[in-house]
C-alpha cells in the first residue's frame, strides 16, 4: 500500500525536511530520489484512483441516463423499498413524498455520514507528523479531513441508485482498508527484523 510506504519512510522524510527546509527544490529532488530508491512514488495512491475514473463515469451515466442505447433505462424503473431508483432526495422533497420515501434516503445518509466520520478519525490518527510544518498546517489538515462528508451532500442530488452505490462503495472501501492495514501490520510483526509499515 502507498500509505504503508509513506509511513515507513516518515523518519527519512522528516530528516530531509529539516535538512533542506530552506531549499524547496532540493527537498523535492531528494524526496523523489528516496521514493525512487523504494520503487514507489509520492503519487502512488493517486494513480489507482485516476485509473478508475473512466469506469466510474460509465457507472454514474448508467444511474443518471433515462435511456440506454435508445431504450428506456430499466434500472431506473426498479425500486429500493418504496423509492424508485431514478428518484433523488431533492425530488422527493419537492414532490412532498418525504414521509413515505425519505426514510430510505435517511438510512443511506446515516451510513455514509458514519463512514465519513470514521474515515476522518482514521486519517487524522494516521497523519504523518511534521514538526517543521508551517504554522496553520495542522488547521488546514483538519479542515480537509471533513471532505469525505461531501459524499453525503452529493448523494442528496443524485438518483437513489447512485446514492446506494455511494453508500456501498464507501463502506466497502473503509472495511477493505482496515483489513489491509491489520494484515500488513501482522505480517510485519511476524517477519524477523521487519518494522511495522502501517500504524493501527
Amino acid at each position: 500500500m502507498a500509505e504503508g510506504t509513506r509511513r515507513r519512510l516518515t523518519p527519512q522524510l522528516l530528516v530531509l525536511q529539516r535538512k533542506h527546509k530552506s531549499n524547496p527544490l532540493l527537498l523535492q529532488q531528494k524526496t523523489t530520489e528516496l521514493y525512487k530508491a523504494e520503487k514507489s512514488s509520492q503519487f502512488a495512491g493517486i494513480l489507482p484512483t485516476l485509473a478508475q475514473a473512466p469506469v466510474l463515469s460509465l457507472v454514474y451515466a448508467l444511474f443518471l441516463r433515462t435511456t440506454v442505447d435508445g431504450h428506456p433505462n430499466a434500472l431506473l424503473s426498479e425500486h429500493l423499498f418504496a423509492v424508485p431508483l431514478g428518484t433523488s432526495f431533492v425530488h422527493v422533497l419537492s414532490t412532498g413524498h418525504l414521509w413515505s420515501q425519505g426514510g430510505v434516503f435517511l438510512a443511506l445518509f446515516v451510513i455514509m455520514a458514519a463512514v465519513a466520520w470514521m474515515s476522518r478519525r482514521i486519517a487524522l490518527r494516521l497523519a504523518l507528523p511534521n514538526p517543521d510544518a508551517a504554522p496553520g498546517t495542522d488547521t488546514v489538515t483538519r479542515v480537509l479531513s471533513w471532505l469525505p462528508f461531501i459524499t453525503v451532500i452529493f448523494a442528496a442530488f443524485v438518483p437513489s441508485a447512485a446514492a446506494l452505490y455511494l453508500a456501498t462503495t464507501t463502506v466497502w472501501t473503509l472495511v477493505e482498508r482496515q483489513v489491509l492495514r491489520r494484515r500488513l501490520w501482522r505480517a510485519a510483526e511476524f517477519t524477523p527484523g521487519a518494522r511495522p509499515a502501517i500504524a493501527r
